[in-house]
């Protein structure tokens, strides 16, 4: 089916591009090794959950995901 109004052809477009970053998205999480010992960062002792890079890694998919929703 062809879309003959600018407007609508332009937000199909839209939600097909959100469409592709989501599944991107997703791949991430999915191919994440998630079984990681704890990280310290620092003198101060902290303890990481997971890598540095790697949470920020993920903060910044949880800000692409979050410009999709706000996007749309």
């Amino acid at each position: 089916m062809k879309v003959t109004d600018p407007k609508l052809a332009e937000a199909v477009v839209k939600l097909r591009e959100a469409q592709a970053e989501c599944e991107t998205l997703d791949a991430a999480v999915e191919s994440y090794d998630w079984r990681h010992a704890r990280y310290p960062i620092g003198a101060c002792g902290l303890i990481l959950p997971y890598p540095e890079e790697d949470m920020e890694h993920f903060h910044e998919l949880g800000h692409r995901a979050k410009d999709l929703k706000t996007d749309c």
